[in-house]
């Protein structure tokens, strides 16, 4: 029985790494390609899951094991309060402020800023004008993760990069981030060095308008636009060698 068991969790240890592989897939053809000053046709889209964003709540990860029989102290209550009063009063409100179409725009964006950029690629609006390209933008998950001390936006996405004329894959990328949102996204004015008093916690949250959360959540969908643009600028270098 126990060999049994043992197969069966390789088996399902070894189809779980294939599924990782797979899902994670990573193409790098843009030294077989002639794109600079080419055009392209840039679209987006969000996948069913994605249209509406996921609001789940965990516990602190500040927290030591030695910790754990120990009274919680003042600030882990109040942050505790926060995350009740959070879900009670403004997930449905997020659920409904937030669009997820404006989030894939600018990861979007960022990566259209790159091709610009690198290689001079010139954006068109329509099939009409037959593209040289097509890049496509898809929002898989988006995720906002609250736990007592701090509030992460999770985004998957993957971009490809498509020849038109024969509908090969040029360049695809897979990017998951977990940006933590912080009081300088709130404002608009990001810092490079953010202190651990910026941090954004359910507390807070619970108290941002609309507009401050659309702030936030802009700012950081717009990082993980610049990390899929620095992937494109790396795969670009590593074709040119």
């Amino acid at each position: 029985m126990n060999l049994v068991k043992l197969f069966f969790s390789a088996i399902f240890i070894i189809a779980f790494s294939l599924l990782l592989i797979l899902g994670c897939s990573h193409t790098n053809e843009l030294g077989k390609y002639d794109i600079r000053g080419k055009t392209a046709k840039f679209d987006t889209s969000v996948e069913p899951i994605a249209r509406t964003i996921k609001i789940t709540r965990g516990g602190s990860t500040t927290s030591d094991s030695k910790d754990k029989d120990k009274k919680k102290n003042v600030l882990e209550t109040i942050a505790e309060l926060g995350t009740e009063i959070f879900s009670a009063s403004k997930e449905s409100d997020i659920k409904d402020w937030v669009d997820t179409y404006e989030i894939v725009d600018h990861i979007s964006s960022g990566l259209q800023e790159a091709l610009e950029s690198y290689v001079d690629i010139k954006p068109v609006d329509g099939d009409r004008q037959k593209p040289d390209f097509m890049v496509e933008m898809n929002l898989t998950n988006c995720e906002l993760k609250i736990n007592e001390s701090s509030v992460y936006l999770h985004l998957r996405c993957t971009s490809k990069m498509i020849e038109r004329v024969t509908g090969n894959i040029v360049w695809e990328n897979y990017e998951n981030v977990d940006e933590q949102l912080s009081y300088d996204y709130v404002s608009g004015k990001k810092k490079k060095n953010s202190t651990e008093s910026n941090v954004l916690t359910a507390l807070k949250l619970a108290s941002l308008s609309e507009r401050e959360i659309d702030l936030a959540i802009n700012d950081a969908s717009e990082e993980a636009g610049r990390k899929m643009a620095e992937t494109f600028r790396e795969d670009l270098a590593e074709a040119r060698k």
